[in-house]
C-alpha cells in the first residue's frame, strides 16, 4: 500500500495523479500519452484567423456566461435563504445531544465496472448519450442524501421533532480548469474552480427520471464559465485578505457554497493498471477536502476499468458512511435494472 498525505500541498486530484504517475514504472508511457492528447487538442486550431475566431468566441462565451452564472448563483442564494433546510435542524440537535458530533466518518470501495456505467447511459439515453459517469453517481449521491435525511427524520420523530421535507438540495462540484491535465514538468497546484447545482433529493420518481434531471442541471452549468469565475474570485479574495477583514472573506467563502450539503469530485485515473517496482497497484482512492460549512465529501474515481467511491463526512450528517455507500449502490442497481428492462424491449 502506498499512502499520500497531500492535504493542500498538491491541492487537487489531477495534481495528485500527476505526482503519482511520476513514480510508477509506466511513467514515461503515461507522460507520452498526456502529451499526445494535449497536442491533439491544441492542433484543432491552427491558422491565425482560426485563433482570432476562437478568441472572439471565448470572449463572447465568457460575457454571456458571466450573466448566466450570476443569475444561477443568485437563484441558488435565494433558495438557500428562503427554503427550509432540514440539515441545519439535524446539526443543531446533534450538537445538543453529543460532544462528539463533529467527528469524521470515512468509507471507500470499488463499486462498478466503468464500461457497465457507460452502458447504462447508452441504454437509457441512446448510443450517442451525453450522460456521463459523473452524472450517474451524482444522481446516486442525491438519492442517498434523500434516504439519509429520511433516517434522520425517523430518529428525530421519536423525540417529537419534525423535519421538513427537501425536494431539492445543493451539491458543489470542483472542476480542474485544464481538463484534468498536468503536463510533464508543469508545476502542480490548485488550478481548480467549482460550481453548485440544485439536484432532486427526496423523490418518488424512477431512477431514470432522477438521472435525467441531474444530467440536465449539470450540462447547463457546464456550458458557462462558472468554474473559471469561481477560481478568479477565489484568487482575488485570497489576495484581498491582506486588506479586507478576515471575517468578511470567511463570510463570502461560506456564502459561495449556497448552502451545499455535499461536494462531489470526479477524478479519471489511468485506464490500465500501473506498477511500482514491478508490483501491481491494485486500486486508487482519493479524499476530497470539504469546503467550510460543507459536511460531506465524495470522490468518484476510475482506475483500470473500475469505479471507486470514497467518502468522508461529519458524523452528525452521515453517522455511517458504509451505509451511505450502500444506499448509493441501491440507486445504481435501480438504474442498472431500468437499463436492462429498456434493453430487453429493443
Amino acid at each position: 500500500l502506498l499512502f499520500f498525505q497531500a492535504h493542500h500541498v498538491l491541492g487537487d486530484g489531477a495534481s495528485l495523479s500527476a505526482a503519482f504517475m511520476d513514480v510508477v514504472d509506466e511513467a514515461e508511457e503515461f507522460r507520452g500519452e498526456v502529451l499526445r492528447i494535449w497536442n491533439k487538442r491544441k492542433g484543432l486550431v491552427k491558422s491565425f484567423w482560426q485563433r482570432v475566431k476562437r478568441y472572439l468566441q471565448v470572449a463572447l462565451w465568457f460575457f454571456l456566461g458571466l450573466l448566466q452564472t450570476m443569475v444561477h448563483q443568485g437563484m441558488l442564494s435565494f433558495h438557500s435563504w428562503w427554503d427550509d433546510n432540514p440539515w441545519e435542524a439535524v446539526k443543531e440537535r446533534a450538537l445538543v445531544e453529543s460532544n462528539d458530533a463533529e467527528r469524521r466518518t470515512v468509507s471507500w470501495s470499488e463499486v462498478a465496472p466503468l464500461e457497465q456505467s457507460k452502458w447504462i447511459a447508452q441504454q437509457l439515453d441512446g448510443p450517442k448519450s451525453k450522460i456521463t459517469v459523473n452524472d450517474i453517481f451524482c444522481a446516486c449521491a442525491s438519492a442517498a442524501l434523500g434516504r439519509q435525511l429520511e433516517e434522520h427524520r425517523k430518529r428525530l420523530e421519536l423525540r417529537d421533532i419534525t423535519l421538513s421535507e427537501q425536494s431539492r438540495l445543493h451539491i458543489g462540484l470542483p472542476v480542474h480548469l485544464k481538463g484534468g491535465f498536468v503536463l510533464p514538468g508543469e508545476s502542480v497546484g490548485n488550478i481548480i474552480g467549482a460550481f453548485v447545482v440544485r439536484l432532486p433529493s427526496e423523490s418518488d420518481g424512477s431512477a431514470e427520471e432522477r438521472l435525467r434531471e441531474v444530467h440536465k442541471e449539470l450540462a447547463n452549468i457546464k456550458k458557462t464559465p462558472a468554474a473559471l469565475i469561481s477560481h478568479m474570485l477565489a484568487r482575488l479574495l485570497s489576495q484581498s485578505s491582506m486588506i479586507l477583514p478576515s471575517s468578511w472573506i470567511a463570510s463570502v467563502f461560506n456564502r459561495s457554497t449556497a448552502g451545499a450539503i455535499a461536494v462531489v469530485s470526479n477524478n479519471r485515473g489511468p485506464s490500465k493498471q500501473m506498477h511500482i517496482g514491478a508490483r501491481r497497484v491494485e486500486s486508487l482512492y482519493g479524499f476530497v477536502p470539504m469546503p467550510p460549512g460543507v459536511p460531506i465529501g465524495l470522490v468518484v474515481m476510475s482506475y483500470a476499468g473500475n469505479i471507486s467511491l470514497t467518502m468522508s463526512a461529519e458524523s452528525w450528517a452521515v453517522p455511517d458512511t458504509d451505509q451511505f455507500l450502500i444506499w448509493m449502490m441501491d440507486e445504481y442497481k435501480r438504474l442498472l435494472n431500468e437499463a436492462k428492462a429498456k434493453s430487453s424491449t429493443k
